[in-house]
């Protein structure tokens, strides 16, 4: 499938789109959800709902996503991750991909046979 036709398809049939709605208001939101999980993470709708991740949480869940992706959670301070928790959960919202342990870019994590490496990564997402 054409990636261009997807988004529009998919977006189109869920009145996604700004301006793709009949009413054009700025203060009309939609009620239906994606039928998949897509999941924006915190930082993208900045210039729609701010600095707070909660508010755009709840910008997320008015626009019809049902989940949440945040590379960085781990490294907010926990009260925050409780937080962001309680949002998702009272908003009937998801966490989906989050990073649990340091990747390094340049040398392998994963797949290395260094025992060192492993045990580091591990330890990290313990």
């Amino acid at each position: 499938m054409n990636r261009r036709d997807f988004f529009t398809t998919q977006l189109s049939d869920a009145s996604l789109l700004q301006g793709a709605k009949n009413d054009s208001t700025p203060d009309s939101r939609t009620t239906q959800k994606f039928k998949m999980k897509f999941a924006p993470h915190i930082g993208m709708f900045t210039h729609h709902a701010g600095e707070d991740p909660i508010d755009q949480i709840k910008f997320m869940a008015e626009q019809g996503f049902t989940a949440l992706e945040d590379n960085y959670l781990k490294r907010r301070e926990p009260a925050e991750q409780e937080k962001i928790g309680r949002t998702l959960s009272d908003l009937n919202m998801e966490m989906g991909v989050f990073v649990g342990g340091r990747i390094q870019s340049k040398e392998p994590t994963l797949v290395t046979q260094d025992d060192s490496i492993i045990s580091a990564f591990l330890d990290d997402i313990r």
